[in-house]
């Protein structure tokens, strides 16, 4: 699985980078052919509050998932769509499984 990260208008750190890369590891659990994983980061000075942001599309071999999360930092915010991701993965396998 390639994993690729964009960060926008700013200088993604080492730690930001290793621990995004192994949240985004965690989803190999999943059954499907995970292809590639690409990753957003930014800042939404619009949005009250929490303003960091991820926004995730993950590419399989049969299908593309997209999510967007906010959060205080971009820790927060990674963790946060990588729940939605995994939760969104684990309902559509639950309902072609029936």
């Amino acid at each position: 699985m390639k994993i690729v990260i964009q960060a926008l208008d700013f200088q993604i750190t080492n730690h930001l980078e290793s621990f995004t890369k192994n949240c985004v590891q965690k989803l190999i659990q999943f059954p499907e052919s995970i292809i590639r994983t690409e990753l957003i980061l930014g800042e939404d000075f619009q949005t009250p509050g929490n303003t960091k942001f991820c926004k995730i599309r993950l590419i399989s071999s049969d299908n593309v998932h997209i999510v967007s999360q906010y959060g205080v930092t971009f820790e927060e915010a990674v963790v946060t769509a990588i729940t939605e991701l995994s939760n969104k993965i684990n309902k559509e396998t639950r309902k072609n499984l029936l």
